[in-house]
Formats: C-alpha cells, sequence, structure tokens
C-alpha cells in the first residue's frame, strides 16, 4: 500500500510538473507576443491595471479561499459516501457562483468608478479604455472560480492530468485571440482572450468527470456542519489574500500615475522574473509542505528545523547567482526578448531598470515562499499575516518617499526591500515553532555563497563589457542580427558565468552543491 501510494504522488507530480512547465512556457510566449503587438504605451497600461488590480484580483481570492475544500471533501468522501461529498461540492460551488458572479457583475456595472479607484491615470482616454477591458474580463472570473472548484475535486479523485492540461489550453486560446483578434479588436482582442482562455479551463475538467458530473446539483444549504467548519477556516485565508492584492493594486495605482508606458514596463519585467521563480521554489513548496506538516504534527520540531534549513540553502544556491548575473545583463536579456515589433529601445531601458530589482529579489521571494509553508504546517497563519500586513504598509511608505526620485524603478526596488523585511521577520520569529539549526554553520554557508557569486559577477560582467552588449546594441536590427550580435555573447557570458559558479562552490564544498548536481543527473538520467 506504502509502494502504491508513492508511485501514485510521483506520478501525480511529474504530471503537474509537465504541464506546468509547459504553461509557463506559452505564457513567457504570450508575453513575447503582446510586447511585439502593443509595444508598452497606453494599450497594455490599461490591460495591466484592468487585469492585475481588477480581474485578477476576483481570480486569485475564490482560488485561495477553497484551499479548506479538498481536505473536507476527501473527509466528507470516506466517512459519508460520495453522494454526502458531491452534496457538499454542490453547495461549495454553488455559493462560488453566486458570490463571484454578483461580484463580477456589480464589477462590470461600476467598472469605471472602480478604475477611478485603483488607477491614477492622467489621461481620460486611457482610464475609460481600462474601464472598457475590466467590463470585457470580469466574466473570466466567474468561470475560473468554479475552475478552482473542479480541478480540487479532481485532485480528490487522484486525477492530476486535466486540470494541469487546462492552463495549457487556457495559454493557447490567449495566444491564438491575440493572433486573430488583434488587428480588428486591438488590445480588446486580448481581453476576449482571456475570457475564452477561462471557458476553455473551465470546460476542460468538467468534460473530464463524465458522468460522475451528475452527482453535482445546485443547493445553497449553507447550514450542514461541514459548511460551517469552511466558513471558519476560511477567514484567515481571505484576509492574507487581500493584504497580498493590496500590494499589487497599489502598486498600479503608483505606476499608473508616473507616466505613458509604466505599468506596461512594470509588467513586463515582473512577469520576466516571476516566469524564473514560479518554476521552481513553488514546485519545491508544493513538494515539502505535507513533509512540513507530517513533522510538525508529529512534534519533530528539529527535524523540521534542520529540513527548512537545508531547502533555504538549496535556494539561496539556486537563485544567488541567478539574480546577479540578470541584474547584469538585464539590458541585453530583455532586448534579445522584446526589441522588435512596437516594442521600442525606450521600452527596453523602461523594462530593464525595475529588472534589476526584481531579479535582487528573487531569493528573497524564495525564502518567503519555503518561510510561508512552513509556518502554515505549523498552523501558525497569524504571525505571517500579521507581519505580510506591516511590511504591506512599509512598502507602500517606500514608494511614496521615493517615486519622485525613482520613477517607476521605485516599485520593484519597495518590494525587494520590504519583502527582505519579512523574511528576515518570519526567521527571527521561527524560534517561536522551532530553534534555527547551526547558525555558525549557516553564517558561513552565506559567506561562502557570497564569495562565489562575486567571483562570477565579475567575469559575467568583464565579459559583457568586453562583447560590448552590456548596455545592449544601439542599431534596429532584425531578429537573425539581434540573436548574432546580442544572443552569441550572452550565451557565453551565462555559461561561463556559470562553470566559474560551479567550480566555486565545489571547491568551497557547499553542501548543497551536490544536492543540486545529484538532482539534475536524476532528472536527465531519468529522462
Amino acid at each position: 500500500m506504502k509502494e502504491h501510494w508513492g508511485t501514485g504522488v510521483a506520478s501525480g507530480a511529474a504530471t503537474i510538473t509537465f504541464f506546468t512547465i509547459l504553461a509557463k512556457i506559452l505564457g513567457f510566449a504570450q508575453t513575447l507576443i503582446i510586447a511585439n503587438r502593443f509595444g508598452a504605451g497606453m494599450a497594455v497600461d490599461a490591460f495591466a491595471v484592468a487585469f492585475s488590480s481588477i480581474v485578477f484580483t476576483l481570480i486569485v481570492i475564490p482560488r485561495d479561499l477553497l484551499q479548506p475544500f479538498l481536505p473536507l471533501f476527501t473527509e466528507h468522501k470516506t466517512r459519508e459516501g460520495e453522494t454526502a461529498a458531491w452534496r457538499f461540492a454542490s453547495s461549495a460551488g454553488t455559493w462560488i457562483a453566486l458570490l463571484i458572479g454578483a461580484a463580477a457583475g456589480l464589477g462590470m456595472i461600476h467598472a469605471e468608478k472602480l478604475i477611478r479607484l485603483a488607477s491614477n491615470f492622467e489621461s481620460e482616454e486611457t482610464l475609460l479604455l481600462t474601464a472598457t477591458l475590466t467590463r470585457i474580463m470580469l466574466p473570466a472570473a466567474f468561470f475560473m472560480a468554479l475552475f478552482w472548484l473542479a480541478t480540487l475535486i479532481m485532485h480528490a479523485y487522484k486525477r492530476f492530468g486535466p486540470p494541469a492540461a487546462a492552463e495549457v489550453i487556457n495559454k493557447i486560446v490567449i495566444i491564438a485571440s491575440i493572433v486573430l483578434l488583434h488587428t480588428v479588436l486591438g488590445i480588446r482582442g486580448l481581453a476576449v482572450g482571456v475570457v475564452l482562455g477561462a471557458l476553455a479551463t473551465l470546460l476542460f475538467p468538467v468534460v473530464g468527470f463524465g458522468k460522475t458530473i451528475r452527482l453535482f446539483k445546485p443547493s445553497l444549504d449553507w447550514k450542514s456542519p461541514v459548511m460551517k467548519k469552511m466558513a471558519r477556516l476560511v477567514l484567515p485565508i481571505l484576509i492574507g489574500t487581500l493584504i497580498a492584492q493590496s500590494r499589487v493594486i497599489l502598486n498600479n495605482w503608483f505606476a499608473s500615475g508616473m507616466g505613458e508606458g509604466m505599468p506596461a514596463s512594470l509588467l513586463f519585467a515582473k512577469r520576466l522574473s516571476d516566469t524564473i521563480v514560479l518554476l521552481v521554489p513553488f514546485a519545491i513548496g508544493t513538494a515539502i509542505y505535507p513533509f512540513f506538516s507530517e513533522m510538525t504534527a508529529r512534534r519533530q520540531l528539529t527535524d523540521a528545523g534542520n529540513a527548512l534549513a537545508q531547502v533555504l540553502r538549496l535556494m539561496a544556491v539556486l537563485f544567488v547567482p541567478l539574480s546577479v548575473g540578470l541584474g547584469i545583463l538585464r539590458v541585453p536579456f530583455v532586448q534579445i526578448l522584446f526589441h522588435h515589433g512596437l516594442f521600442t529601445m525606450d521600452n527596453v531601458h523602461d523594462t530593464a531598470a525595475p529588472l534589476l530589482f526584481y531579479s535582487a529579489g528573487l531569493t528573497i521571494l524564495a525564502w518567503e515562499i519555503m518561510l510561508m509553508r512552513f509556518y502554515f504546517s505549523a498552523k501558525d497563519t497569524l504571525t505571517p499575516i500579521t507581519i505580510g500586513l506591516g511590511c504591506m504598509a512599509l512598502h507602500v511608505a517606500m514608494v511614496a518617499m521615493l517615486r519622485n526620485r525613482f520613477g517607476h524603478v521605485s516599485i520593484p526596488m519597495a518590494e525587494a526591500l520590504s519583502k527582505g523585511v519579512k523574511v528576515a521577520l518570519l526567521l527571527v520569529l521561527i524560534g517561536k515553532i522551532t530553534p534555527f539549526p547551526r547558525i555558525r554553520e549557516n553564517l558561513l554557508f552565506m559567506v561562502k555563497l557570497f564569495v562565489a557569486a562575486t567571483a562570477m559577477g565579475a567575469v559575467v560582467y568583464g565579459l559583457a563589457a568586453w562583447s560590448g552588449v552590456l548596455d545592449g546594441i544601439t542599431e534596429s536590427v532584425g531578429i537573425i542580427a539581434r540573436i548574432r550580435e546580442l544572443g552569441l555573447p550572452l550565451a557565453l557570458c551565462a555559461a561561463t558565468g556559470s562553470l566559474v559558479y560551479a567550480a566555486l562552490i565545489w571547491a568551497l564544498r557547499i553542501p548543497e552543491a551536490r544536492i543540486a548536481l545529484d538532482f539534475a543527473v536524476k532528472r536527465i538520467s531519468h529522462r
């Protein structure tokens, strides 16, 4: 039975990982196409604010609120039977559909008022376009809310393929909409694609249920014990979600008042850094979460602390050099990806500037993910939520103080610094759960890592300056010439820097170097 369980987990994880990587690749391609078709001007500014501040907020709230649904559905299915579990699912689904549907409807009616609150656009034309895009995209929130529920039910049946594949379908539909509709509808074609993609995403797992879907019967039952238990569990999650999204909304409010193209530049820079960080830390965080939960439940707190320390060191080994390399090569990196179509060289520099601080925050974000998993596994949600609220206030205060001097760069600058404070506080307060292990050993590790990353950075900087690509190339050239003049020197810098870094962390006997190498060898050998 144990072997069967282990095989099932490995198989499910492999399926999710495969489709997640494919979806991220397509999402990256989507970003490149948006940059090519629309540049980084008013249209993308309007889309960035409409989607990130309003539509995505309404998408992410039900996703987070439904987190307690899976264990409750599984427990109900085991104890009361499949029919009773589906009665619970029907009630939860009906309430989610009504609440999100009503919120989306009200948002469509009052879109202009919402945008005036959520943005600081000086141009009335941009504001009205943002309101129009909001109205078009809000139905996507309704479809995605039902998709999150369908996904959790499928996971309860240990069916991971259809929900994971649905994310890929979503990206394909959006890309197709941009390509087919942008000449007729402009940026509105992208908004239509968001709605069609969400609908396709929902239909994919729903069709996968087959005849089982007949067990879903709309119900407004809220008095059942399981519904009351779920209502109690979602309150702290709602607070945490609203705190996280408040940062996004406030960032867009500040950026929208900094001039045309600034929200778009931040959108492109953020998506570049997120594409990198979401592939590894979220996957590892998801995998290690049940192990943290099991160790803390068994009061094996020393083991849990050792596991946390090791995974934090591993994240640092992976992301510190990536932060250094991306920070140094940010201009040629953005240029080779985006500088074509309507994306000008000015847009390149506007995007590369915030990318410096987004890349600097990669390790911080990876650590935040692991620490949040650890606190939640110990059933401590109050500490990270309280710290998160305080650091959000710090973030807003920093942007308000720095924006006149640094412009749109003040936003990622404040984000990196405020999240750094959050991670530091989470590390200090972890002593409430378990003493952080071997502090002297971990400090020595950080010194060694600093030496290796600094040496690598010096080599990368020197090669980039020698090859003349440190600040990109000024000529507007075709894709083939751009690959030859930028791509080859970038590849040389990346390869040489990676070899120098790998040699140094091996010579300095950093244990996580061997762990990372063993992991890579196993992945390659399995292929």
